[in-house]
């Protein structure tokens, strides 16, 4: 197998591996690797994973579910992860409106659309690229706003098909069509206006 070969089927096997969690991500990367080797066994290998889950004993078992697609969240991130402040985070510009003004022009209604709003402030007001969920974060604690006690999960469900006011993908989160449509056409609400 030439070096390119061989390169292209470990990069092929690590996005495999990115869909599982951390504790399996080992025992599914030995398991595909073992299996690439004989190429017979190579298509079944990569199916066999993607449809179960590695146990202990490095045996596939058939999961009840499906798995998620990795383009809903980011696999990056965890239940666990703890947010940190972004300090060179402007959010009191003097060239537009801040965080605070434009929040009490929206009024939006609990962390989801919260959440909504300070994305599309963060990159549609101050045109920030590659905003994290310490973006939000920090947005939270600015406004002295109650954080989800789940930042990450807030975000899942924010770019759930539910919501889809965001996409959130790689760590990096942007404002959807439908989230800009929400921000500018339906916010404030009516009652509220």
């Amino acid at each position: 197998m030439e070096f390119k070969e061989k390169l292209d089927m470990l990069n092929e096997i690590l996005d495999i591996v990115k869909q599982y969690p951390e504790n399996l991500q080992e025992k599914v990367f030995d398991f595909l690797l073992n299996n690439q080797a004989n190429t017979n066994n190579q298509e079944v290998a990569i199916n066999t994973i993607q449809q179960g889950e590695i146990s202990d004993d490095k045996k596939v078992t058939v999961s009840k579910k499906k798995r998620k697609s990795k383009t809903s969240s980011s696999s990056s991130y965890t239940n666990s992860y703890k947010p940190q402040l972004v300090k060179n985070l402007n959010l009191r510009p003097d060239n537009t409106k801040t965080l605070s003004q434009f929040f009490e022009e929206k009024c939006p209604e609990g962390n989801i659309q919260n959440s909504a709003v300070m994305t599309y402030y963060l990159e549609k007001i101050l045109n920030i690229d590659g905003i994290t969920p310490d973006h939000i974060f920090t947005c939270y604690m600015e406004l002295g706003k109650k954080i989800p006690a789940v930042l990450i999960q807030n975000l899942r469900d924010c770019s759930s098909s539910r919501y889809g006011y965001i996409d959130f993908v790689d760590g990096k989160i942007t404002t959807s069509i439908k989230g800009i449509n929400f921000v500018t056409q339906d916010l404030p609400h009516k009652d509220k206006k």
